[in-house]
């Protein structure tokens, strides 16, 4: 998609510094500048049609994917909370046993 978005792109302004550079009246080159608009317009639509098949396809792929991840990861955060809750406590009683060693020396 890069070169071809580089090739538009040379193209509309070379085309654009053709018609602006050419021996013109103002009128003449603003339709002249229309007509290549529309054709350019016209030449892509069938690209821009097919790419947003292609991306609503690719979104409609997805969905059972992303669907499944947060299921995954919603278990794994379950499996996770008893884990960290030790932890916690575990922490928590070290915290305690320091302060009661701290006191006492």
């Amino acid at each position: 998609m890069g070169r071809f978005k580089g090739f538009m792109t040379g193209t509309v302004f070379g085309l654009i510094a053709g018609l602006l550079l050419a021996p013109k009246k103002g009128e003449e080159t603003r339709q002249k500048l229309k007509e290549e608009a529309d054709k350019i317009a016209e030449k892509t639509k069938p690209l821009i049609e097919k790419v947003k098949k292609e991306t609503e396809k690719i979104a409609e792929n997805a969905k059972p994917i992303v669907e499944h991840a947060k299921e995954e990861s919603g278990k794994l955060v379950e499996k996770a909370k008893p884990i960290v809750e030790r932890i916690k406590t575990k922490a928590n009683e070290t915290i305690e046993k320091a302060k009661e060693t701290l006191k006492r020396d």
